[in-house]
């Protein structure tokens, strides 16, 4: 996954909250295998974008809530924007309310991870295709990821 060198909000907040159901859970859940979870096995820009009718009904609190019960206390931690400053929060509640934030989150970190993986490859193939006579403009305001001129 692109975590390895992408330290943004989306990533943070998927992996804290991971931590707090860890935690909850009594073993680790990565964000691998609940993301390769969430989406099908050989994704297409439909399955990120959550329009695929294989997986777009899969849903991260589905897939944690297995046999455990969603009444128990859970502790987890999020960044979130308060007074236009962002804020590490620590809050306490049911592992209902933890599932609950894992799946206001995970349709974004879903997406942001598509741009990521989609960059990362791009900028590959630059690298690849680059010559010694050969440059390239990157522009990085674009949604969809770098640039070439």
């Amino acid at each position: 996954m692109a975590h390895e060198s992408c330290m943004c909000i989306y990533h943070e907040n998927a992996d804290l909250v991971l931590q707090g159901i860890s935690k909850s859970l009594h073993h680790l859940v990565s964000m691998k295998n609940l993301f390769e979870e969430t989406v099908c096995t050989s994704p297409s820009e439909f399955c990120y974008y959550r329009q695929c009718v294989n997986c777009r009904q899969l849903k991260a609190s589905d897939i944690l809530s297995d046999g455990i019960d969603i009444e128990d206390s859970a502790s987890w931690s999020i960044w979130k924007k308060l007074n236009s400053r962002y804020e590490l929060l620590h809050l306490t509640g049911t592992f209902r309310a933890l599932l609950e934030e894992i799946d206001s989150l995970w349709s974004n970190f879903i997406i942001h991870n598509f741009y990521t993986r989609e960059q990362r490859d791009y900028i590959a193939l630059i690298k690849e295709t680059s010559t010694i006579t050969t440059f390239a403009v990157v522009q990085a305001y674009r949604p969809l990821g770098p640039t070439i001129l």
